[in-house]
């Protein structure tokens, strides 16, 4: 669904969707981004981890994180 909403904008391009936190860590550093959208419940590595592993690496990438959750210290355990 992100997806579709974000391709539909002219000055956005998906460059790649990942189905979770572990293959998101295998080969996110073979794609150029600005931005990564990132969930953060998902199997195996969860997006809170993500962030912390690949920030380190590539400080320049922003994180938009997406919940459902409302607990705002399991939500800010997030920011970097």
């Amino acid at each position: 669904m992100m997806e579709g909403i974000i391709s539909d904008e002219n000055d956005m391009v998906v460059v790649k969707t990942f189905s979770n936190g572990d293959s998101f860590l295998r080969s996110w550093e073979n794609y150029s981004c600005d931005v990564v959208l990132m969930d953060i419940n998902m199997v195996g590595k969860n997006g809170i981890e993500c962030i912390g592993i690949a920030k380190p690496i590539n400080p320049n990438v922003q994180f938009l994180v997406c919940t459902v959750f409302e607990n705002p210290k399991y939500i800010f355990s997030g920011a970097l």
